[in-house]
């Protein structure tokens, strides 16, 4: 490829740099975007959702790890302004944060889950707002199924399914 443009610095490394080190190098010459939330899980407004789950969130960018602690990052019942406890951590390599409640949390419970301004990447540039968002809790009556199949063939009867002639039969967790 033919390069068309101006270079305004060339470095020479003794060491290969990482995707994460290379970013830090760009940002810290004055690059000044803010890293955003990209996704969520639970995602926004999710209803059902498991019992023993943790709460994460996925940046744009790579973050300060830093400054991404129980301060930053907090969860709340949504009836009360107070923190559920919980452990707070970062991983690098998918630029997501994880919250993980110290006990499950209540079933048919309103949560929201906060990522405050507090948080940076690696250029100290913090986010422009809050990310709020908000899921709620399964009613604890058990696990939700992932699938569900009819066979109308009758108690203690035989096996011929009337409705489809696939005779009841679940491959791979698919009906033929």
């Amino acid at each position: 490829y033919d390069f068309i443009g101006t270079i305004d610095e060339v470095c020479v490394y003794s060491q290969a740099l990482s995707a994460q080190e290379v970013l830090a190098l760009f940002n810290s010459y004055g690059g000044d975007d803010k890293p955003t939330v990209i996704s969520t899980s639970p995602a926004s407004n999710a209803k059902g959702v498991a019992l023993n789950s943790a709460v994460t969130a996925t940046f744009s960018e790579p973050m300060n790890a830093a400054t991404i602690n129980t301060s930053t990052f907090t969860v709340n019942n949504g009836s009360t302004t107070t923190n559920i406890s919980g452990t707070v951590s970062y991983s690098g390599a998918t630029m997501t944060a994880t919250f993980t409640p110290s006990s499950n949390l209540a079933n048919s419970t309103l949560y929201t889950a906060k990522i405050t301004t507090g948080v940076q990447d690696l250029a100290g540039n913090a986010m422009a707002t809050d990310y709020i968002w908000s899921f709620t809790t399964t009613t604890g009556d058990g696990p939700s199924p992932t699938g569900c199949w009819k066979f109308d063939e009758g108690i203690l009867a035989i096996a011929n399914d009337s409705v489809d002639a696939n005779h009841g039969t679940v491959y791979n967790g698919l009906i033929p």
